[in-house]
């Protein structure tokens, strides 16, 4: 796992797009072969961000995973607005791949 995860990244960061990005995190949750959890994370400049992401990898059952958020400065603040689109989009993007084993959608009230 070790070494698909540094190879994965390695490629990631060599893309011309994400060398240009303000900010790329991510979270990875995997398990060793005796079964122990596995889980690491990068904020990339953003500081929580990784622990964020590496969060939702565990809320959501994610397993043999890994999110990667990049982000691009474009002149306005967002301020604690951030951390919502942080998390949003890397929800938006394991629901869309199939790769939540539970719903994580917002339950209304009864």
């Amino acid at each position: 796992m070790a070494s698909d995860l540094s190879c994965f990244l390695a490629y990631l960061t060599s893309s011309t797009a994400l060398k240009r990005a303000t900010h790329c995190m991510y979270a990875y949750r995997t398990s060793s072969q005796d079964g122990k959890i596995i889980m690491g994370q990068h904020d990339g400049g953003e500081g929580g961000s990784g622990d964020r992401l590496a969060r939702l990898l565990d809320l959501s059952g994610c397993h043999h995973m890994i999110v990667v958020v990049s982000r691009w400065y474009g002149g306005v603040q967002l301020g604690s607005d951030r951390w919502k689109r942080i998390s949003t989009v890397a929800k938006e993007a394991l629901e869309r791949g199939g790769f939540t084993k539970v719903n994580l959608k917002p339950q209304g009230k009864k």
